[in-house]
């Protein structure tokens, strides 16, 4: 046996100072060469991966559009309330100050201690008015700055929910005893 291995798989031979070695080139010419399921391996591995990458990017869509960040869970937004007095009686001012956008169908003025107070935008329990939110591309959208008024009474207590689905949820609560 020289120093040179012949075309078999995986044959021991004696390499130079008569160490054996193993020869994994099926000819002289492959030496160097990846066999052939290494180079498919890694195309399928590089195609499959930009797949993901392009099938995840369309399913959650581009982020600027996204109104709600998390599809089961109650959106993270605050809203601040303040009381004035009129002549007819006590207006709550709820507004929007920061946090998710929610969509006005999402949203309801709901508690005890309404009152007819003229000029407000609600008097009884109710949605959240699509007059008092921001126009978008797939209806009126409750977003930061954007506010309702309300008419109350002594002692009311008056809350802000979000409702999808079974989803329900109070984003904030004001009891008038406490203005």
């Amino acid at each position: 046996m020289g120093g040179r291995c012949g075309r078999v798989v995986a044959r021991p031979c004696l390499g130079g100072g008569g160490q054996p070695r193993f020869s994994l080139a099926r000819s002289p010419d492959d030496v160097g060469r990846r066999p052939p399921l290494a180079v498919f391996a890694n195309i399928a591995f590089v195609v499959i991966f930009i797949a993901g990458v392009l099938l995840g990017t369309l399913a959650a869509g581009p982020a600027g559009a996204l109104v709600e960040q998390d599809e089961g869970g109650i959106p993270q937004a605050a809203f601040e309330t303040s009381t004035y007095e009129t002549d007819d009686g006590t207006v709550l001012v709820i507004t929007h100050d920061g946090g998710d956008a929610v969509p006005a169908e999402n949203l309801r003025i709901d508690g005890e201690g309404f009152d007819d107070v003229s000029g407000v935008d609600r008097t009884e329990p109710g949605p959240w008015p699509a007059s008092e939110a921001t126009d978008r591309d797939g209806g009126p959208v409750v977003t930061p700055g954007d506010s309702v008024t309300v008419g109350v009474t002594d002692g009311c207590v008056i809350s802000v929910v979000y409702v999808r689905g079974g989803t329900r949820g109070i984003l904030a609560r004001h009891h008038c005893e406490d203005a």
